[in-house]
């Protein structure tokens, strides 16, 4: 176990990073305001926690084999998947252009997660807890301001949609939905404080408010189920309603088979709860099963979902959702995942949400009693699951899924010695933290410490700076003079982008520059094969029909099989 003051120091760390991940927004900087800022501050974020992890990862080896094996597999999977990837090597590491989910953010995810981990007194719990708590009220404020037309971000928005600090309004809507889970849970405990129910109350109304402003209907599915969850555990907690928990636990189950039925268009409430983005969503999930098919033991690569979406997505696809409609996700995290690395890749991310699971399992069978410490953990991380299933890995929600597996972990391990004494080994192994009049220690860290993380802090920011420079440079490009030869040698630079590279050749045609913008193009399918935009760049500078254009006709088809307009004529 790490020291106490390392420990506080961990998790303020944690509570701090993961508010700015979840808040920062470079809209004035770059142009893609919101997932390079939040790499670059989980970059800072873990590895600013390594010295204090590293020296305790033997001994959580020790007491979670099995879990930190995951952990090897998965980030093991995730790297052969980039390095026999057909892609460039920084497509895999950074991840896709305005996603960044690749090796370098999952490596920086588990680093936060075993972080978590390890975190042992009651008042490390409380400062992730509030961080949450925090960074759901900071959203509510920023949305707020949106609705009454007062964005305070300068983002393009032509549909006026609430996307707080996360880009998105499904984004937003989701976040919402299982930070709703800490004020449910808060409105239970205080339920006999008068002003602390009046403000809960009135903060849940408000989050419902925007919840519904962002028309996310995971947001509010998952809203529903903190609030029935929270229910259960709270009528479980009264011996004299624990048979009635039952029955509405039930109830509540039916109602979720009832909803999801009405979401796939099927049963009573299919004329509320349907959207065609499901239909969508069915095609995406096949596209990206196919990948995960084609190359079973490695995937395509990280963050490939969308280079190779035409060529894998079915027939169906090209009728509805639309033969020029793609994505660059599955929106489903473990499909994404499979699609990426592939068998071992999916299997070690599944273990490691089942173990979270089944460590909270344990923990309420354990306990009978309404555990507010626990379920504000708990019921947001249950949350991010369940939008998972039909979202995107944005970093500023997939923080808080992984922060608070790790933190589910460690609090169910830290107090599970109280609720059985025959646990023996539990408590040996996870014990309780110490009072602080048994341990004496200083109230600052080691000035070695210190120093290794404010290195270590800074080696992280600059490891994930890259692709935020260059965009941002690239912004600073296409809103002045810059001569063509600037814009090449930029779009060609480290780390090399895909769409970095399309927008120079849009760019380049447009100036009726169409000799360099074909080479660039070609540049780009030299070094991003499977790329649709770079072959059909040829195909259109080289006049569609023409002979000069036939053999990109015939690659095009190869890579966009069902699509009518390159059937051979």
């Amino acid at each position: 176990m790490i020291s106490q003051i390392k420990e506080s120091r961990l998790a303020s760390m944690l509570a701090w990073g993961s508010l700015l991940v979840t808040v920062v927004i470079t809209d004035r900087i770059s142009s893609e305001p919101a997932n390079l800022g939040k790499l670059t501050v989980l970059a800072g974020l873990g590895f600013g926690v390594l010295p204090i992890l590293v020296p305790v990862i033997k001994s959580g080896f020790t007491e979670a084999r099995w879990l930190f094996s995951a952990f090897v597999v998965f980030l093991s999977a995730a790297l052969v998947s980039i390095l026999l990837s057909s892609n460039p090597f920084e497509r895999g590491f950074y991840g896709a252009f305005g996603r960044n989910t690749g090796f370098l953010s999952y490596f920086l995810l588990a680093v936060v997660f075993l972080a978590a981990f390890n975190l042992r007194s009651s008042q490390s719990f409380k400062k992730l807890r509030d961080s949450l708590f925090a960074t759901g009220l900071i959203n509510l404020s920023v949305c707020l301001l949106a609705v009454t037309g007062n964005d305070i971000f300068t983002w393009s928005n032509p549909s006026n949609a609430i996307m707080g600090t996360f880009g998105n309004s499904n984004f937003i809507g989701a976040f919402l939905g299982f930070f709703s889970g800490i004020l449910f849970v808060n409105l239970v405990e205080k339920f006999r404080q008068l002003k602390s129910t009046l403000f809960t109350a009135g903060l849940l109304l408000v989050n419902l408010f925007v919840i519904m402003q962002t028309k996310a209907l995971q947001g509010l599915v998952v809203f529903l189920i903190m609030g029935a969850l929270t229910c259960y555990f709270f009528l479980r907690s009264k011996p004299e309603l624990f048979r009635f928990s039952q029955a509405f636990l039930c109830l509540s189950s039916l109602g979720v088979l009832v909803g999801f039925l009405g979401v796939l268009n099927k049963g009573p409430l299919s004329s509320l709860l349907y959207k065609p983005s499901v239909t969508f969503r069915g095609e995406y999930w096949m596209a990206g099963i196919n990948m995960g098919l084609e190359k079973i033991f490695t995937g395509l690569g990280m963050d490939s979902y969308g280079a190779y979406y035409r060529t894998f997505r079915n027939e169906s696809a090209v009728k509805f959702p639309g033969v020029d409609v793609t994505t660059d996700a599955a929106h489903n995290v473990v499909i994404d995942i499979f699609s990426g690395t592939g068998i071992f890749g999916v299997l070690s991310y599944l273990f490691i949400v089942m173990f979270v699971l089944k460590s909270a399992i344990v923990y309420i069978r354990l306990s009978k009693t309404f555990d507010p410490k626990f379920l504000t953990l708990f019921l947001p991380w249950l949350g991010y699951q369940i939008q998972s299933i039909v979202s995107i890995n944005q970093l500023g929600l997939a923080i808080w899924g992984w922060l608070l597996g790790g933190a589910v972990i460690a609090y169910t391990k830290s107090n599970v010695g109280s609720r059985q004494a025959s646990l023996d080994d539990d408590r040996r192994v996870f014990p309780k933290a110490k009072s602080k009049s048994q341990i004496k220690s200083s109230s600052m860290l080691p000035a070695s410490t210190a120093l290794t993380i404010y290195v270590s802090v800074i080696a992280g920011v600059l490891i994930a700076l890259p692709p935020f420079v260059a965009d941002a440079r690239m912004r600073t490009i296409l809103n002045g003079n810059s001569d063509s030869a600037t814009l090449i040698s930029h779009v060609k630079s480290f780390p090399l982008d895909i769409n970095r590279l399309n927008r120079g050749v849009v760019v380049l045609a447009n100036s009726g520059l169409n000799v360099l913008a074909a080479e660039l193009a070609i540049y780009g399918t030299t070094r991003f094969p499977n790329d649709y935009s770079s072959w059909y760049s040829l195909y259109e500078l080289s006049g569609p029909g023409t002979p000069d254009a036939e053999p990109y006709r015939k690659k095009l088809h190869e890579i966009d099989p069902f699509n009518p307009k390159y059937f051979e004529k």
